[in-house]
């Protein structure tokens, strides 16, 4: 079972009841960056879109937005809250390493610790070249690389009345770490109760851009604003047919 199957229906609700503005600030500050390096009606691809934090205000705003996301309970809720708003978004049920664009898009995105769900550098090697060729020559990618602190163990989490979120974070091997959870949460006055495994992989920073930059996407910098987060954040841009690699 992919990660988050468990608990799709609930996800939005977890994290809206968890971290309430936090959450809704992170969002507004990803989106101001997409829409201040990718032109208004352009075209995104949007790699672990889950359920549409970012695909689905960018269509109201009249992006073309193709979401791709391995989880299909999350493409469900994608695809229903879509519908609801009246807005067009073409879902994909498939990993960043197993789907390759080809060159469609005028910006790729790849955010909220997508990469981490990445275990193996053969699997990284195939996600950043599909990331680097989902996108035209000249065109812009923004994506973020989980720092080690987000690996660590969370304390419980309680809102008396509302949820209690148990996460477990346990060093495997190679930087491979099993995140464990067990979240009971309220709703319309019915307590539901979840539980999701999975591992998940810390990348260091120098191992993806590099990565990146072998894929010619140059021009590649680190944006302001997520202090605190746990997540370093970045943009580039794809190198033009036929320009020299960065040295």
């Amino acid at each position: 079972m992919p990660p988050h199957d468990s608990w799709a229906r609930y996800y939005d609700l977890v994290y809206e009841t968890m971290y309430g503005p936090i959450y809704e600030k992170l969002t507004e500050l990803t989106l101001r960056i997409i829409r201040r390096i990718t032109p208004p009606g352009g075209s995104i691809i949007d790699f672990g879109a889950g359920t549409g934090r970012l695909a689905i205000p960018l269509a109201r705003d009249e992006y073309v937005v193709t979401a791709v996301e391995p989880s299909r309970a999350m493409l469900d809720v994608l695809n229903e809250k879509a519908k609801n708003q009246c807005v067009r978004i073409p879902a994909v049920c498939q990993t960043l390493q197993n789907y390759n664009a080809e060159g469609q898009f005028d910006s790729a995105l790849c955010v909220f610790t997508t990469i981490s769900y990445i275990l193996n550098m053969e699997g990284l090697r195939l996600a950043v070249r599909h990331f680097s060729d989902s996108v035209q020559p000249g065109g812009r990618v923004f994506f973020d690389i989980p720092g080690i602190q987000s690996f660590q163990n969370h304390p419980s989490i309680r809102c008396p009345g509302l949820l209690e979120r148990n996460i477990r974070v346990t060093p495997q091997r190679e930087n491979i770490y099993t995140y464990h959870e067990e979240t009971s949460l309220r709703v319309e006055n019915e307590w539901k109760r979840y539980e999701d495994e999975f591992q998940i992989r810390y990348w260091a920073p120098a191992e993806v851009l590099d990565l990146l930059q072998q894929n010619g996407i140059g021009s590649i910098e680190c944006e302001t604003g997520f202090e605190g987060t746990g997540l370093d954040c970045y943009s580039g841009r794809k190198k033009e047919q036929g320009a020299s690699p960065k040295a």
